[in-house]
């Protein structure tokens, strides 16, 4: 066996075998979800810079807060919500 293959030949097959192992512990981590925290920052900021460029890109904007107090409901109104609430409570407890 030794004369069919030169030792420089095993080493580099050796080596190409390790490595190709490696990545795919690699590809096999990553679609686990075991991330390192070097790939959960680098995947954050992709995000931040994701968000970043739709959101120039499509110009949208989120609506205004309302600064006035919102309505607050009626007497009747607040019955029925609590009856609902009180049958919903009842329904999920059978």
């Amino acid at each position: 066996m030794n004369s069919l293959f030169d030792y420089d030949e095993i080493d580099r097959i050796m080596d190409e075998t390790k490595e190709a192992a490696e990545y795919q512990e690699e590809i096999s981590s990553m679609l686990s979800g075991k991330l390192t925290s070097t790939d959960v920052a680098e995947v954050e900021q992709e995000l931040e810079e994701l968000l970043a460029v739709h959101a120039e890109s499509s110009g949208a904007q989120l609506p205004e807060v309302p600064s006035h107090e919102l309505p607050q409901p009626v007497p009747e109104e607040r019955e029925r919500e609590r009856v609902k609430a009180k049958k919903e409570r009842v329904a999920l407890e059978a």
